[in-house]
């Protein structure tokens, strides 16, 4: 006769029977993974062939931080990934992601772009002399040709939203 099993923490032992040659099967919780042995058989010197198991949650593979990007959450089964970018910086594909039980993530795995803005003009007149429509990076700087004055704004930067900070100045001849 063997000793008593017990059954593992998020799991359950099932048969109960501790007689030689009887055959003693654990299975783990939803969630959770089985790690150890999963029978484990009554033997004639009165212990317990295999090792005694534990359940384990069972974790997605990690998806990976976005490039300019930040994750928040766990890998564990049923648990939810959340995704952002930082500023000057466009979230693509899903902003969460959850472990299913079958250990694939739900949604797409996002990245983030570079915030641009729209295409500027030269303005008629005038010329744009430093130029860049993406946020966070330099200004973008306008002057006026001889005979003609700025009306409007000398420098506008392309802001988180994909908006310029101003309108572009238009060139006005100086009377």
């Amino acid at each position: 006769m063997c000793g008593f099993l017990q059954s593992p923490d998020n799991g359950n032992l099932i048969s109960g029977l501790r007689l030689c040659n009887s055959v003693a099967q654990y299975r783990c919780d939803y969630g959770y993974k089985l790690n150890g042995s999963t029978r484990r058989r009554c033997q004639s010197n009165g212990t317990w062939t295999g090792n005694e198991p534990v359940c384990e949650l069972k974790s997605c593979q990690d998806p990976g931080t976005p490039w300019r990007g930040s994750k928040k959450g766990n890998l564990q089964v049923g648990q939810t990934l959340h995704f952002s970018c930082d500023q000057c910086y466009r979230l693509r594909g899903s902003n969460t992601m959850t472990c299913q039980s079958d250990l694939e993530w739900t949604g797409r795995r996002p990245t983030c772009t570079a915030v641009q803005c729209s295409w500027l003009r030269h303005p008629t007149n005038g010329r744009i002399v430093a130029y860049s429509r993406y946020c966070g990076r330099e200004q973008t700087e306008f002057i006026c040709f001889p005979g003609y004055q700025l009306r409007g704004t000398r420098r506008i930067t392309c802001q988180s939203d994909g908006s310029w900070s101003a309108a572009s100045p238009t060139c006005v001849g100086k009377f």
